[in-house]
């Protein structure tokens, strides 16, 4: 008994309210519908809230029907929905032992040896191998064994239970109301009806995104682009855009973020090791001239809660990418600076903290901002914890500097070469930036180089005979003003910090 064949031509009406809601909405459709005495009454119509990789594809199907424009996918495939597409992912399920079906809350997949906890019990686990947590739901008193175990396998609860808002916040994998199984906490045992008990430390895999549960160990690794087609579209949409300019200024730092993930396999939210100290990377560098400055918060900007996720994106894009290539040049040379202790300038209270870096000497060892001497960053961002907190400490024996933490931006201000960026031209700002490094030409355009410029500067003041061509490309790049070396001329001659 199907729709389709006992009433085709009300089925037919559906389709056709289907292909027109979705050209209403220029999106994937939701309709709720009644048929009474043989006619179609639509009740109700809304956005489907697609995410991950059912929204990649859809939005990449839209774009194939000509519904919408690949400037319009790009807005709305945001850095969370390619991350869930790559969560890690079960890559030899064939070969482990299904126990059953649960429902999944997201977070990829994992595979670890099975911790089953006991509140009568010390839980800690010594052995470094990966863990999964099976409880009946997870209490506040587990946090400790939660907080280090890559996920979580809940036999009871449902989308809204206490283990799937903690994993769903941190991406952890988690599959909860598994009611296969049954926990025996004294025994540490799991018994699943029709198979073997799954004793503390056998290993279990779980996916969730399908909620399922197997027996024995997997193999887990991203999803590759290579096989799916929509990936393969998108990624060409990515490099379109971004080669052409045309990067709309409300996803900059998402598509930018893509592209990053991509080329330079920087973490995407919530993926494994997003939170990492190693993310940003500004601590590579030795940071010189601590400046123990306060920080001035009247001239920030608020950043509209609607734009903060992409100004959120730019602003530690921008901090990634400068210290990414200053860090290709040489790890030792000094071109970063904190402006003030961050640890300093918290307020859990209100959740947020002030944080000041700056980029000195750019134009000298990165030719293709030759004309960018300075960028100071300055923003206040969202701390909920201690753990969420921005701080200088010592990282792995690579000297002091900035561990980055938290991720939501709330404020900010970007002085460029001493000039404070209009909030709305950041997004321009960064866009430039970016495709400088990629798709510029200026050097083969103006017939120059790097070094011949700087050679010039050398010689500018002293020399009787001037060059006009190279004159006039320096004043278009502010090196020189009034027959007088800039600050970002001396900058490029290594004269000043």
């Amino acid at each position: 008994m199907s729709l389709e064949s006992d009433l085709p031509i009300v089925f037919e009406q559906l389709l056709q309210a289907g292909e027109a809601a979705e050209r209403l909405l220029m999106n994937v459709a939701e309709l709720e519908f009644t048929v009474d005495s043989g006619r179609l009454f639509i009740c109700q119509l809304r956005t489907a809230n697609l995410k991950g990789y059912a929204k990649v594809v859809a939005q990449i199907h839209l774009f194939a029907e000509g519904k919408i424009s690949p400037e319009e996918v790009l807005k709305r495939i945001t850095p969370l929905d390619m991350a869930e597409v790559f969560r890690p992912q079960i890559l030899n399920r064939a070969q482990l032992k299904p126990l059953g079906t649960g429902l999944g809350i997201g977070g990829g997949s994992g595979s670890g040896k099975a911790l089953i906890w006991n509140e009568r019990e010390d839980n800690h686990d010594t052995q470094d191998h990966p863990r999964l947590l099976l409880v009946s739901d997870l209490a506040p008193k587990c946090w400790g064994t939660f907080d280090s175990s890559l996920g979580v396998l809940a036999t009871y609860g449902g989308v809204n239970c206490h283990a799937a808002l903690q994993c769903r916040q941190l991406g952890k994998p988690c599959v909860v109301g598994f009611r296969e199984g049954k926990l025996d906490p004294e025994n540490r045992t799991l018994i699943v009806s029709g198979h073997s008990p799954i004793n503390q430390g056998d290993w279990l895999t779980i996916d969730g995104a399908t909620g399922e549960v197997f027996a024995g160990m997997a193999e887990i690794g991203p999803r590759p682009w290579s096989i799916h087609p929509e990936l393969q579209m998108l990624w060409l949409m990515v490099e379109g855009a971004l080669s052409s300019g045309r990067v709309p200024d409300t996803c900059t730092g998402a598509v930018w973020r893509i592209w990053d993930y991509v080329r330079h396999a920087l973490p995407l939210p919530n993926q494994p090791g997003a939170t990492d100290p190693t993310v940003l990377g500004i601590h590579r560098h030795p940071i010189s001239n601590l400046c123990l400055l306060a920080p001035e918060r009247r001239s920030w900007v608020c950043v509209d809660p609607g734009t903060r996720w992409n100004y959120s994106d730019i602003v530690l894009g921008l901090i990634t990418t400068l210290d990414r290539l200053l860090h290709s040049v040489d790890p030792a040379v000094p071109c970063c600076r904190v402006l003030w202790d961050p640890s300093e300038h918290i307020d859990l209270c209100e959740g947020r903290q002030w944080v000041g870096i700056e980029f000195y000497r750019i134009n000298r060892y990165i030719p293709h901002l030759i004309a960018i001497s300075t960028v100071r960053i300055l923003f206040e961002c969202a701390v909920a914890s201690p753990s969420e907190a921005w701080i200088l400490g010592s990282v792995r024996g690579t000297g002091w500097g900035v561990v980055a933490k938290s991720r939501t931006i709330k404020a900010c201000r970007i002085i460029v070469n001493g000039a404070t960026l209009e909030h709305e031209d950041i997004p321009c700002f960064y866009n430039w930036l970016r495709r400088r490094e990629y798709f510029s030409r200026w050097f083969e355009e103006n017939r120059t180089s790097h070094a011949e410029l700087r050679t010039f500067l050398e010689n500018y003041e002293r020399s009787t005979k001037v060059d006009q061509r190279l004159s006039e490309l320096c004043c278009e790049l502010d090196l020189i003003k009034n027959s007088r070396l800039t600050a970002s001329g001396m900058s490029l001659m290594g004269l000043e910090q």
